[in-house]
């Protein structure tokens, strides 16, 4: 998964991305720490486009915005 982010921020790069945001949902126990230790912090719950379920229906926006992975 570490290459991938880092083939698509090395693209972003190219193309003039000054940052990322990724979309999580609330419940995702290990999808949210992983996107925080690669240096996304929360900014925004959000309705989920797709979702009709209460229980399912936010997601967390996470930002980047140094576009740097080690």
């Amino acid at each position: 998964m570490i290459d991938i982010i880092k083939a698509i921020t090395k693209q972003q790069k190219v193309l003039g991305a000054t940052e990322q945001w990724v979309s999580v949902q609330k419940d995702n126990e290990k999808g949210i720490p992983f996107y925080e230790a690669k240096g996304f912090l929360f900014k925004q719950e959000v309705q989920s486009y797709e979702s009709q379920k209460p229980d399912r229906a936010c997601v967390f926006a996470l930002q980047k915005t140094d576009l740097i992975f080690s």
